[in-house]
């Protein structure tokens, strides 16, 4: 998630990079937010990538990279739909760590802690959701 926007939207780099280095431990946080403000699906990132993530990032935005207009919003109103993404990380039967981040404040005391409180229970929710 750290790399630069245009290579992050390469999926052909990414294989190239995973073929160069086959090691099991060439591996990846796959960034939720980074991915749908590339302009990718997460779904077929999460089936393509299965075998090296090791973690997911998990956050929600409006806007991209390339108009420069990505902004964190909370994990329930962003451009990302997220249960078909919990769902496809079950189907892989991921094992990962799944890590919530990018936490906006909410308009309130301790605006942030209610925030964090917000998404680990939003990732709760969709880990144990079922059809």
């Amino acid at each position: 998630s750290l790399m630069p926007w245009i290579f992050l939207r390469d999926v052909t780099a990414w294989d190239r990079w995973h073929a160069m280095f086959p090691s099991p431990a060439n591996a990846m946080i796959l960034c939720l937010g980074c991915t749908e403000s590339a302009g990718l699906c997460a779904v077929e990132r999460i089936e393509r990538w299965r075998t090296r993530i090791r973690a997911v990032h998990v956050r929600n935005v409006h806007g991209s990279f390339a108009e420069r207009s990505h902004k964190d919003v909370r994990l329930d109103c962003g451009s990302l739909d997220l249960p078909p993404v919990f769902d496809q990380l079950r189907k892989v039967n991921f094992q990962g760590s799944i890590i919530p981040e990018h936490f906006p404040e909410f308009p309130c005391e301790q605006g942030l802690l209610v925030s964090k409180a917000f998404a680990l229970g939003y990732c709760r929710a969709m880990m144990q959701r079922r059809d």
